[in-house]
């Protein structure tokens, strides 16, 4: 087993002991791409966050849970999970210097995932090609706008 796949089951044990918190009582936001391809799975309650930048769609959780959530954790295959979900506690905003990784302060976990160097460096090159292929400028803003706004606070990896 590889140091990421040890980290990335490390990962999936704290998420298992938290029960999903990152899963309730909030937009979970989605791509144009991610909003059609989940659209086809289920029909969730739909939500929407205004920005400056425009509005984005996503899954409306706020007053539950995600529709995709069971017992057991999502019932989405990891790959087809959206980006957000995927790379939870991670959170990406634009920055001067380009996209920028954080943990969100919601992750009751986050000092322990803070230490799991490998998942962190391929979860963030991951994250960074996928929204480079399927994500929308706009989307990139309006996500990071409503982080700045939100209760979610962003704290520093290293």
């Amino acid at each position: 087993m590889s140091s990421y796949e040890l980290e990335a089951r490390i990962l999936a044990d704290l998420c298992m002991k938290c029960g999903g918190r990152c899963c309730r009582n909030h937009f979970i936001f989605l791509s144009e791409l991610e909003y059609v391809r989940l659209k086809e799975c289920l029909n969730f309650r739909e939500g929407s966050f205004d920005t400056p930048y425009g509005s984005m769609k996503a899954i409306d959780a706020l007053h539950g849970s995600c529709p995709f959530l069971g017992r057991e954790g999502c019932v989405l295959d990891p790959e087809k999970r959206p980006l957000i979900c995927r790379l939870f506690p991670l959170r990406f905003i634009l920055e001067k210097k380009g996209i920028g990784f954080h943990l969100s302060t919601l992750c009751p976990f986050r000092d322990e995932v803070r230490v799991l160097k490998t998942w962190l460096a391929k979860t963030r090159e991951d994250a960074l090609e996928e929204l480079k292929r399927g994500w929308l400028k706009k989307e990139i803003l309006c996500y990071g706008h409503y982080l700045r706004v939100s209760e979610d606070k962003l704290c520093e990896i290293d």
